[in-house]
Order: C-alpha cells, then structure tokens, then sequence
C-alpha cells in the first residue's frame, strides 16, 4: 500500500521525502502562495494525486477552477468534483465532469459517497464502471448506519471496515480497479485490509496532526483523532520539537502499515 501525508508548507519538504506520492490539495494551491510555489517546484519524478477540496471546505471548488489547477498541477490522478453523503449528487457530478470538452487528462478518481449503505453501493457500482480509481472516504453519514463504536470516531473506523468488507464478501468489489482510502482515522484500521491488494494507496495526515499537538505514536499508532487540521496551520511554523514528533510518527505510520498489511 503506498502512503501520502498532508502536510503543512513548512513540513512539506521533509514530509515528502518520507512517503510514496504527494497528495495536494486544491483550495490550498490556489490559496496559499506558499504552498503552491511548494508544489509548482516539486520533483517532476514524483507521483502525484490532487484532491478537489471538499472534505476541507464542505464543497468542490467549481468545475472550471479545478480544470484550472489541474492544468497547471498535472497531476497523475485527481479526485473529480464530488459531493458529501449525496450519492446521486456525486454520480451526476461525475457524468458532467465526463462531458467536458476536452476531459482534463490525468486518471479518474470517482469517491463513493452516500447517505445510507445502500445508496453508498449504489455509487460503488457507478465509480466501477467509469472512475479509473475509486476512492473511499474515511467517513461518511451511513458508517453509523452499519458499525458500532465507543465514540464518533471508532465508529467511523468501524464503519469503513464494515463497508468494505460487506462488498468483498458480496462480490462487488472490482479487484482490477485501484482503490484509494481517504484518509484514516486511526492506524489500526488498516489492519483489517490485510492482503486485499485492491487497496492500492492511501492519504492521511493522522501522523502530522498528532506530533504537532505533541502526541508520539505507541506500538499500535494513536487510538484517537487528532483535533488539529491541516488547513487552519497550513502556513504556520512549527517547532524543532514538532518537526521530531511528526517525522518519529511517520516512520512509525508507515512501519505499522507494512505489518498489519502484509
């Protein structure tokens, strides 16, 4: 499983060179000179992937900005325009991405997205058949719909996993199409996805977050979600402290991950 990590611009660098792809953000590009100096200047080597921005604004940016970015991003996948626990909303968003003239180049990402499990399997089927990858939010309305937990969160967790093993084991998992996880709550969850090969990647700032709130990962990563987002300290600085526990957390993110996925 390859793994990219948000991060803010003055930890990007030394983020990049301890991860697989990069993993940009389009409202940040567009907003924050910093950042997208950062990005225009990355190596042209690196695989990148460029999301639409609606997890961190509650919308897409409109259509015409993002072709905008991505034209000038080049990325290797985007995540076409979706819509927050609308299934239909998203499908039909994605037809109409597909209608433009010309389509940006780049894979497709198609996000499942849904208000209740049923409509969420409904948009997995669509994104089958016509996204390159298929990306899976880390959380959605319908988690709570089909998971127990102690807290948001844990549900949340629960819910993902529940999710996907419920299309695994109804067969309506498309193996020959990568699958792309939208961020992660908490490390372990990755646990449950040992050798499904069909989950090619994933983003998560979950080890960023917790070292700069001064949180170290233990043996099993952090049992919780960090309060801070990347985008309300995106062109902040950080401390020489922080900088340790962010890159100790990263190689402890990705030391996990290679054995709970194996």
């Amino acid at each position: 499983m390859k793994i990219a990590h948000e991060a803010p611009v003055s930890l990007l660098r030394a983020v990049e060179s301890s991860t697989d792809f990069d993993f940009l953000i389009s409202n940040y590009i567009m907003n924050c000179p910093e950042y997208r100096t950062l990005v225009l200047n990355r190596p042209k080597t690196r695989i990148t992937y460029l999301d639409n921005g609606v997890f961190e604004t509650g919308r897409a940016m409109s259509a015409d900005d993002y072709v905008d970015i991505i034209k000038l991003v080049r990325p290797d996948v985007y995540v076409v325009p979706d819509v927050l626990d609308d299934s239909q909303a998203t499908i039909q968003s994605f037809m109409d991405w597909s209608d433009l003239n010309p389509i940006p180049s780049g894979s497709r990402m198609g996000v499942v997205q849904g208000e209740t499990l049923t409509d969420a399997v409904r948009c997995y089927r669509f994104m089958a058949k016509h996204a390159d990858v298929i990306g899976i939010s880390y959380n959605s309305r319908f988690y709570e719909q089909v998971s127990e937990g102690t807290d948001y969160w844990q549900s949340m967790v629960n819910g993902r996993q529940s999710f996907i093993r419920t299309l695994h084991d109804s067969g309506e998992i498309d193996a020959g199409i990568p699958h792309h996880l939208l961020g992660c709550a908490m490390p372990l969850e990755l646990e449950q996805y040992r050798n499904a090969e069909f989950i090619r990647s994933i983003d998560t700032s979950h080890p960023i977050s917790c070292g700069l709130e001064g949180h170290q990962y233990s043996k099993h990563g952090a049992g919780f979600k960090s309060k801070i987002k990347i985008a309300d300290i995106l062109c902040k600085d950080v401390s020489a402290q922080q900088t340790a526990d962010v890159m100790s957390n990263i190689a402890d993110f990705r030391s996990l991950a290679a054995e709970l996925c194996l």
